[in-house]
């Protein structure tokens, strides 16, 4: 998308518009794992290796540490290789970072400023998770599943913010409740150190990825059509200086399935990648039945096309704002008037509101000043006068 003149320049941060990729890990067999026999209560000498905790916490508080440990160094290790091969035709973008935690699931995420930036993520996403995997397989009966999808932002699905205590609740902009959101996002994005405020996001893309999250299995890491669409559409460069030092994920289809409120219950696509490693059972039980085919890049993106078209009232087909490829064809229709839209209603209802504010400042301390001589008054009357 290739403009001379940025139409939404002059938007505030938090309306200019947004591509998140979101990374999703859950720990398998970790209720069962909790559930298992653990009472009578055992004496604390017996005790093996002196735990003062739950016997089934130790490995699952290690997932959440020591996961996101191996998945940070996977990408940095990753970005050190494309920097000393100089491999600058694949961008890196932003560092992803920890969105939260869900019952025994984390979720990551990683603004998207052009869609080759998933290439290097998804791949020490592939990597982190296959590494984990086999550390966690010798200690206990657990295992990892994943999922990846997109979300656009602030028009499909919206960026939210929350304060952590009550002392600031009583703030801006409290008789409307959309406009408050505007006040604290506008906050948030302008002091980067705000420790008071969380940010949260919310939408019928997040809801599709928790939803396709159920189709995910240790073996199959599933994306959504948007993600495999813009890997398979990114075009990324070939050659001897790319072979041996990235793999770029293969794309498997698994055919449509029903996700209870996606796409208004209509069959949904499901395309995944393959997380088995060549010594798996996976491998000898693929011998057993149909050899899965390998996906062209071209066939995933005349399909995505077709079904982004045929359900063009559903889901809009995905794109980055700041991504000037040309292949990656045009804003949706009225995007951009929305934003515009949604920044001059912004800056109008500020406006007001400081008119409003300036105009009972002044009336409140005229009354505050008319109290005090009040007061002053009364207390001539009742006190004696006062002498040295």
């Amino acid at each position: 998308m290739a403009q001379s003149i940025d139409p939404i320049i002059d938007c505030p941060k938090f309306l200019r518009p947004k591509a998140r990729l979101f990374l999703s890990v859950d720990l398998i067999g970790s209720t069962a794992y909790k559930q298992a026999a653990r009472f009578p209560i055992i004496e604390p000498k017996q005790f093996l290796d002196g735990n003062l905790s739950p016997q089934w916490l130790s490995p699952i508080s290690d997932f959440f540490t020591s996961f996101q440990e191996v998945f940070f160094s996977c990408w940095e290790e990753k970005k050190a290789t494309l920097k000393s091969k100089h491999l600058d035709q694949i961008p890196i973008g932003s560092d992803p970072e920890i969105w939260k935690a869900n019952g025994d699931e984390l979720i990551f995420t990683k603004e998207l400023t052009d869609r080759r930036e998933m290439y290097l993520v998804v791949i020490a996403w592939t990597e982190a998770i296959q590494k984990y995997r086999s550390e966690i397989r010798k200690k206990k009966r657990l295992d990892l599943k994943s999922c990846i999808w997109f979300a656009g932002f602030p028009v499909s699905n919206v960026e939210i913010v929350f304060e952590k205590s009550s002392s600031g609740f009583k703030d801006k902009f409290d008789d409307d409740t959309r406009l408050k959101q505007f006040y604290l996002l506008e906050k948030y994005y302008e002091s980067t150190a705000e420790s008071s405020l969380v940010m949260d996001f919310l939408g019928p893309s997040i809801d599709t990825g928790f939803r396709l999250s159920t189709h995910a299995t240790p073996r199959k890491l599933v994306i959504s059509i948007e993600v495999a669409y813009l890997l398979a559409a990114a075009r990324m460069p070939t050659g001897d200086k790319i072979q041996g030092i990235l793999d770029w994920p293969v794309i498997y289809y698994d055919g449509r399935r029903e996700f209870k409120g996606v796409l208004g219950s209509k069959p949904y696509p499901v395309f995944w990648i393959d997380l088995h490693t060549d010594s798996s059972t996976a491998v000898a039980e693929d011998d057993l039945s149909i050899k899965l085919p390998k996906l062209e890049d071209k066939v995933i993106v005349k399909f995505c096309e077709r079904f982004f078209e045929d359900n063009i009232s559903l889901m809009l087909k995905p794109f980055i704002y700041s991504d000037h490829q040309d292949q990656y064809g045009d804003l949706p229709e009225n995007y951009v008037a929305c934003i515009q839209h949604l920044s001059k209603t912004w800056d109008d209802e500020k406006k007001r509101y400081e008119g409003e504010f300036s105009q009972v400042v002044p009336e409140e301390m005229s009354a505050l000043s008319n109290d005090i001589d009040d007061l002053v008054s009364k207390l001539k009357d009742v006190l004696p006068p006062f002498s040295n």
